[in-house]
């Protein structure tokens, strides 16, 4: 992703930007792939070789892996300045590229310049997302997107126990979960017991929901 940032905002190797970035990818690599690295040097006695990008690049990081780091280096924090620091300075730098006008705001087209060049959205699903993100994001446009504003809603994405606030469009939209299959049925609560109908697995129905 760094690569893709850096061309996307068209910085030089030699940027500042781009050498702020570079600490944060060497950051995001030593917490999440270094200690797997670790595990098979250990594993193999060549605990004192030296780690090359290609033996990095053999490694995998597994979901479990992943959601293991993120818990220790979000456990016990409490805002955004207890973080590490590599990670406190990954918001500024992706707002320095989004925001490419250097206004210090970002606009709801740099937003969808981001989306659609580095995130990699669909031109079909960009529209709908930038409108709704873009809203989360600015309080329904009571607010400039500035950086304070944009850390506060990547802090949310780090912190926010559900993802329902505006931390969730800072790297565009998770996938939204899909439907029970058996949704409750809470109107069946008023019912009169002699319409209820009693649940028979050994019956066939036409009844998609659960009643409670």
């Amino acid at each position: 992703m760094a690569s893709r940032l850096r061309h996307f905002a068209e910085w030089s190797t030699n940027s500042g930007e781009y050498l702020i970035l570079q600490q944060v990818q060497q950051g995001l690599i030593e917490t999440f792939i270094y200690p797997l690295k670790q595990d098979v040097d250990f594993s193999e006695g060549n605990e004192n070789e030296e780690r090359t990008p290609k033996d990095l690049d053999r490694l995998f990081l597994s979901i479990d892996d992943w959601l293991n780091f993120w818990g220790k280096i979000l456990d016990e924090k409490k805002n955004f300045f207890a973080l590490p620091l590599w990670l406190q300075y990954f918001p500024k730098v992706v707002f320095t590229a989004i925001n490419k006008s250097g206004s210090g705001w970002i606009s709801k087209e740099e937003l969808g310049a981001f989306y659609s060049s580095v995130m990699s959205y669909p031109p079909q699903k960009l529209n709908d997302l930038l409108n709704e993100a873009y809203s989360a994001m600015t309080a329904s446009g009571d607010f400039k997107l500035s950086y304070d504003c944009y850390r506060l809603c990547f802090a949310n994405f780090l912190f926010g126990r559900y993802p329902n606030g505006p931390g969730q469009f800072v790297f565009g939209a998770a996938q939204k979960s899909p439907p029970p299959l058996f949704p409750i049925d809470y109107t069946a609560m008023n019912t009169p017991p002699e319409d209820i109908e009693p649940f028979n697995g050994s019956l066939r129905s036409n009844r998609s929901s659960v009643i409670v």
